[in-house]
């Protein structure tokens, strides 16, 4: 206990001192404001957090503001969205254990889940009065003006925090309301209410119940705001000030007070404090309601003053302060009433800057400094273009952190304010030397006097415009550099006496058009002199001044070369090295051995990571370090390591554009710098690198420009996990290979030069670096596998963090598994052979291509060889058809009897049939040429039409067919060639008739149409069945191709439709066919209705219409029927030629039955109807031809048996064989002599005969070969075959035999009939008996009983006559014979 009471009474008393001392100071610290112009559009500001994720967060009256560095995002509530933010009025902010963002809100309390940035309202029933804090337990307290709620941090359940008590505590505020609360431990707790400090003692057992003491508190502590625990202190906050206590025995213990009523030494009335805050070196900011910002080092005791200045714009904005924050990088942010959000570096780089102040008569009179100088009492002389001369009212002194106050010099040296001062210079007898734009002036500043500077040179006055260079060389010499150099040797008399100065002749000379800037001398006794056109080294040797050295770009050395001639200044530093700064060429460094001479040159520029070529100053620091002025701010170079930091207007500086000749060391160390817009002060010492590492981290993912946050599933996948931020490996399928990584790097002291650079393991290969800290990497198409991203940040002081990890594994598809590779190997290795094979099958197609192109050729020509022998021959066949003609007309009308009739009108069909070839050939070969001319004639539709029709009807009725017609507007007047519109028409018409179906149906259809806008004359002809199929429409109208199949390959000659494409094109027509399977084929033909030819009279064309009647064949007579003869052999002729059909008929009717088929379907019908001794048959015929029909003749066991005779006019031996190989007795080429298939009918007749003959003895199959056919054969050997298995039963008999082989009796009966002659059963007892004289023969021992036994016969009578009937002798004497 009394240790206890000791540590209180030293502590009493360190504080109470602290406390009477009260060091206090006026900050002169850059503060940085956040405005409209950076993107901050709030001006009040309630609390400030950042969340795990180092984001920074601002409650605002009008929204939650985050900003990550660089922008600022702006959240509101929306009536739409339960999720967003409850209310806009934000008033405090909470960053949890769990990374979670506790908000209150004038509509409730609420949870920002930064990972899947979204809000979850957690209470509404506290909006006003509100805090929320956290203990160490990792409880969130929420509370109000009379409650407070206790929160369970810890679960699992982020978007549902578990409350596990609500404390009320209105009993106890005697109408106050809570202000604060603190944590003296787990279950302890300090409530502060405006009135008063009460004591909570929380039972965690007991369902939180809470014991209050209200603490003893000093009388003068009132209106309680703020309380803060620091160590073993309460700080408390008033609104009379700032009150230092000591918790003890239940009550507060006094032990300092500040800001008081009674505090006269810092304002004359109390201190209103708003906040409270500890940072994190343990320095206690407080904000006050109207007096800024003060801080409390509570290691020194110190407060320093941060307050609105309307003169200093780097100052506080406002000077009531709501709260504070400090971040990571320990920037303490700043969050006022009307002045918005301030930042505040602590770590700052303490550049002082001064401007010329318009409403302030102690800044600097202008901006734009030309001269700094610091005189001999510490003041610092500032001279500007067209401005008066200012001057420090005091020496410069950073450390008190007052701001510099500026005299400006109105007395004698106001003369000058018009003038450009260029230099200044104080001499050792304290006068000031000014050079000017227009001379040199000596001013006399205890005396106010300003005299010229007049040189004279052998009575010649010189000039001294823009005189750079005044120095003192030693106490009786100024040396002046301008456009000369001249040394002045106690010059002060004969100037302040008004006299011109007598000097001897320049120095050196330096050439016209050059211009001394700057002047310096080491200690190896060089004078060094930079000008516009390069460097001079002069030394002094017995009073003259020898320039030993003139270095210039084309030095005659090439070490000795500068990199540029224009010298802005030239520096010797403390290692006696030389240091040149130039006007566009970066810096050069200097090297001299040890007599002093120059040995080597070394130029710095922006590859060397000089950031501007342009040095206006140099200045060396203590610790040898270089700081150059530029016009990209400050650098400061390192000579040993040779390397640059710069400072710019992010870190404080006023402007990055200086000027030559402003720049300053004064005698303490300081720096200054003079540029277009004011003066930089710093002393280098505190300018430090920011040892603060940043925080580089990936910000956000887009996949395919879509963004993707925690939860979000892309194609039906959960892409993240958790949050972008914390994930460190990607997967991503294959289709969503586009991908975007925002990376931002955090460090908010000087966010403008933070640095990102990143790099994709497989795709980049070096690394993208970019100047800004917040960058996005895209990449798109990524194949799959797995890519390693790095990225790292550095801070604005170029302190790099260590590489940083991401790993993205881009799934392959499915198609390219391992197993699906193997698959896919696999297939290329097929697909490969197939090319192969293809391209071999390309080449082989290819050559096929160029033999069927040169087989095409050869057609062609032969087809024009083939019309035009066939054009040739037909005027050679005229010749001999009309001698043909004539001599068979006479001979026709001489003998008129009806069977030479017939014959003569056979003949006369086949001639005109002949002629109507011949007359196609000659007519489409003029058409080919082009030699065949139109002759139009004028007739009405119906003159032209109705006999034309009348032909084809008649022809109808005559050949059985249905036919009909329709003409349209027949009295329509058309100009046509009549001729060869009917031969289009008779074309079409005969194959119309050939080509239809069984049931046959034509028809013809005439009319006038309107087709594009023109009357047009149409004509359809059209058939029923005689489909034609899609690939064979397309070459119907060749010429030569006849469109039949392989079944329906009959005569033709291929030329007719190629005929009617010909006429119709020669007349400016159209014509197309279209056809339906099963039902009709359709020719249309379109022809212009022209205006050409006379009108044709009715007589006139009678002789078009002889076209018709000639093109149709004549009628022969039919044939009758003839009763069949039994005795007679029957043949079956099938012809679809009606003259052939005739001709055979008249040529066999009396020595056989006829029976006749019109082609091979009618004639398969006619044949089971009347089995024949024979078939007649052409080859060439519509719907099944003569090979088809052999074939099923002799493929069907019942019809085999039957010769067939096949006639055709293709002489073609693979025809022939063809036609043999199916079964034919024999193949006959038309023309035949009617005489030899007379006699081949009667041979195959006669051969039938002889196997009758043999088998009405015999049952074997004879040895020769009688039988020619094989199904005759195999159908005999299965008979025999079945009666040796079954012979010795008795009971098989014809019925069981027909059965045994697979037919019915009658069929049997039938067909071994026809084969044979014999009836089944005699064949059946003739095969026992030829086997009973077999065995006989084979073995004479036999009794009859044996011999029946073994043929099947049980009645030994008939044994014995079958037997005799068939051999002639009995059993007996057959054996005795043998």
């Amino acid at each position: 206990m009394k240790i206890r009471i000791i540590r209180l009474l030293i502590f009493l008393c360190v504080s109470f001192s602290y406390a009477q001392d009260k060091p206090i100071k006026l900050s002169n610290q850059r503060i940085e404001s956040f405005n409209s112009e950076q993107g901050f559009f709030q001006n009040t500001v309630h609390s400030i957090i950042s969340d795990s994720s180092g984001y920074l967060w601002v409650a605002t009256p009008n929204g939650l503001v985050r900003y990550d560095g660089y922008s600022f995002d702006y959240y509101y509530h929306n009536i739409e969205d339960k999720n967003s933010l409850p209310n806009n009025f934000v008033s405090t902010l909470l960053n949890d254990s769990k990374g979670r963002l506790w908000i209150g809100t004038r509509g409730g309390v609420c949870l920002y889940l930064t990972d899947k940035e979204e809000f979850i309202l957690v209470d509404q029933s506290i909006q006003k009065d509100l805090f929320i804090k956290q203990d160490n337990q990792n409880r969130i307290w929420v509370g109000d003006a009379h409650k407070i709620k206790v929160y369970d941090s810890t679960s699992e359940d982020l978007q549902h925090p578990n409350k596990i008590a609500e404390i009320d505590v209105s009993h106890v505020l005697n109408e106050s309301i809570i202000t604060g609360v603190e944590f003296l431990s787990n279950s302890e707790l300090l409530v502060a209410t405006t009135q008063n400090i009460v004591k909570v003692d929380i039972n965690e057992d007991d369902n939180y119940a809470i014991t209050v003491l209200e603490l003893s508190i000093d009388a003068n502590i009132g209106n309680i705001k703020e309380i803060l625990k620091v160590n073993n202190s309460i700080w408390i906050g008033t609104t009379s000030g700032l009150y230092q206590t000591f918790y003890e025995n239940g009550q507060l213990l006094t032990v300092g007070s500040y800001f008081t009523k009674g505090d006269t030494e810092i304002s004359a009335s109390r201190f209103d404090i708003q906040a409270l805050f500890l940072d994190k070196d343990k320095n206690l900011w407080i904000g006050t309601r109207n007096d800024g910002a003060i801080k409390y080092e509570t290691k020194t005791g110190d407060f320093t003053f941060f307050q609105y200045n309307s003169k200093y714009k780097n100052g506080l904005t406002s000077n009531r302060v709501n709260c504070f924050y400090e971040d990571n990088f320990g920037v303490l942010w700043i969050g006022t009433a009307q002045g918005g959000l301030n930042k505040f570096d602590k770590n700052l780089k303490d550049f002082q800057n001064y401007s010329h102040n318009a409403f302030d008569d102690r800044s600097l009179s202008s901006n734009l400094i030309t001269d700094l100088v610091e005189d001999k009492d510490g003041r610092i002389w500032v001279s500007f273009f067209r401005s008066e001369i200012s001057k420090s009212s005091e020496p410069l002194d950073l450390q008190s952190g007052k701001r510099i106050s500026f005299n400006r010099l109105d007395n004698q040296l106001r003369q000058l304010e018009n003038q450009w001062v260029l230099t200044m210079f104080q001499d050792l007898k304290g006068y000031w030397w000014i050079g000017t734009n227009k001379g040199v002036y000596l001013y006399d500043e205890n005396q106010d006097a300003l005299k010229p500077v007049i040189l004279e040179h052998n009575g010649a006055s010189e000039s001294l415009i823009f005189n750079r260079v005044i120095q003192q060389i030693d106490a009786d010499q100024i040396l002046l550099a301008g456009q000369k150099v001249f040394l002045l040797n106690n010059p002060w008399d004969t100037i302040l006496d008004d006299k011109p100065v007598e000097v001897q002749s320049e120095l050196f000379t330096i050439g016209k058009n050059n211009q001394i800037n700057d002047y310096n001398k080491d200690t190896y006794g060089n004078h060094w002199f930079a000008s516009n056109l390069g460097l001079y080294r002069v030394q002094v040797e017995n009073g003259s001044w020898m320039v030993k050295n003139y270095l210039t770009t084309t030095s005659e050395s090439k070490n000795l070369a500068l990199s540029y001639n224009y010298i802005f200044n030239v520096h010797v530093a403390s290692n006696k090295t030389v240091w040149l700064g130039t006007y566009g060429g970066g810096v050069m460094k200097i090297d001299l051995n040890s007599s002093g001479d120059p040995e080597n040159i070394t130029g710095f520029h922006r590859n060397d990571g000089l950031r501007d070529e342009v040095i206006y100053g140099i200045l060396e620091d203590d610790e040898g370090l270089l700081w150059m002025s530029t016009d990209m701010g400050i650098s400061c170079m390192d000579p040993k390591k040779g390397v640059f930091n710069f400072y710019d207007v992010s870190d404080g500086v006023l402007s990055n554009n200086f000027r030559q000749s402003a720049f300053l060391k004064t005698s303490k160390g300081i720096m200054l710098m003079g540029g277009v817009d004011g003066l930089t002060v710093f002393d280098p010492k505190q300018i430090v690198k920011n040892v603060n590492a940043p925080k580089v981290l990936i910000s956000r993912l887009k996949i395919n420009n879509e963004p993707v946050v925690y939860g979000k599933k892309i194609n039906g996948k959960t892409i993240l996990k958790q949050s972008i931020a914390e994930t460190k490996e990607l997967d991503i399928e294959h289709n969503n290979r586009n991908i975007s990584l925002d990376i931002i790097v955090q460090h908010s002291a000087t966010p403008n030069k933070n640095k990102v650079a990143y790099k994709l393991e497989g795709v980049n290969q070096d690394w993208i670096e970019n100047d800004s800290g917040k960058t996005t990497a895209t990449y798109t198409n990524l194949s799959p596998g797995s890519y390693e991203f790095l990225y790292r940040g550095a801070n604005g002081d170029g302190l790099w963090t260590p590489v940083e990890h991401f790993k993205i594994n881009v799934l392959a598809p499915w198609y390219l598994r391992w197993w699906s590779l193997v698959i896919w190997m696999c297939l290329v290795l097929l697909i490969a052979h197939s090319i192969m094979t293809y391209l071999v099958r390309l080449e082989k197609l290819n050559q096929k291509l160029k033999f069927e192109q040169l087989e095409k050729e050869r057609v062609r020509e032969m087809n024009q060889a083939k019309l035009r022998f066939f054009t040739n021959i037909s005027h050679d066949f005229k010749t001999p058809l009309s001698l043909i003609i004539g001599p068979l007309e006479k001979i026709a009308d001489e003998y008129k009897t009806n069977d030479n009739q017939k014959y003569f009108s056979i003949i006369q069909n086949n001639i005109l049939r002949l002629q109507r070839l011949i007359d196609q050939l000659i007519s489409y070969r003029k058409a080919e040429a082009g030699h065949l001319e139109l002759n139009y004639s004028k007739v009405t539709l119906g003159d032209f039409m109705y006999p034309l029709m009348e032909g084809f009807e008649d022809y109808a009725h005559r050949s059985l067919l249905n036919f009909y017609y329709k003409i349209d507007d027949p009295n329509k007047l058309i100009s046509i060639d009549i001729n060869k519109t009917e031969r289009i028409l008779l074309n079409l018409f005969s194959n119309a008739v050939k080509y239809s179906s069984s049931y046959k149906e034509v028809s013809i259809e005439a009319g006038i149409i309107t087709q594009n806008n023109e009357e047009v004359l149409s004509l359809k002809v059209t058939n029923t069945g005689g489909e034609i199929s899609p690939e064979k429409i397309d070459r119907i109208f060749d010429r030569f191709y006849r469109g039949v199949d392989e079944k329906q390959d009959w005569n033709g000659t291929g030329i007719g439709l190629a005929l009617c494409k010909s006429l119709v094109d020669l007349m400016k027509g159209d014509i197309s066919v279209t056809s339906e399977p099963d039902k009709k084929t359709e020719f249309k033909i379109i022809l212009p209705i022209s205006n050409h030819g006379d009108v044709i009279e009715e007589h006139e064309l009678k002789k078009y219409h002889k076209i018709v009647t000639d093109w149709l064949p004549s009628e022969l007579e039919s044939i009758q029927d003839q009763p069949m003869d039994a005795s007679r052999s029957t043949l079956l002729i099938i012809d679809d030629e009606q003259d052939v059909r005739t001709f055979l008929y008249e040529a066999f009717k009396d020595r056989y039955n006829i029976v006749m088929a019109v082609d091979g379907e009618d004639g398969l019908l006619k044949l089971k109807e009347n089995l024949p001794q024979l078939v007649i048959s052409d080859v060439m015929m519509p719907k099944l031809n003569g090979y088809e029909l052999c074939k099923q003749i002799k493929s069907d066991t019942e019809l085999c048996h039957i010769p067939v005779i096949l006639l055709t006019a293709m002489d073609d031996n693979f025809k022939k064989l063809q036609g043999l190989e199916l079964g034919a007795d024999d193949y006959i080429v038309k023309p035949f002599s009617i005489k030899y298939l007379e006699v081949r009918v009667k041979k195959l007749i006669e051969n039938k005969q002889r196997i009758f003959e043999y088998y009405s003895r015999n049952s074997f199959l004879p040895k020769d070969s009688l039988i020619s056919s094989s199904k005759d054969k195999q159908f005999l050997e299965s008979i025999n075959q079945s009666i040796e298995k079954n012979m010795s039963n008795s009971v098989f008999g014809v019925e069981e035999l027909a059965a045994d082989i697979g037919m019915s009796t009658s069929h049997f009966y039938r067909k071994l009939k026809e084969l044979t002659g014999q009836a089944p059963n005699f064949y059946l007892r003739n095969f026992r008996m030829q086997k009973a004289a077999e065995l006989l023969t084979a073995n004479k021992n036999l009794t009859a009983a044996d011999v029946m036994f073994e043929i099947g016969i049980e009645s030994k009578s008939y044994y014995s006559s079958a037997f005799k009937k068939i051999h002639g002798v009995s059993p007996s004497e057959f054996v005795k014979k043998r």
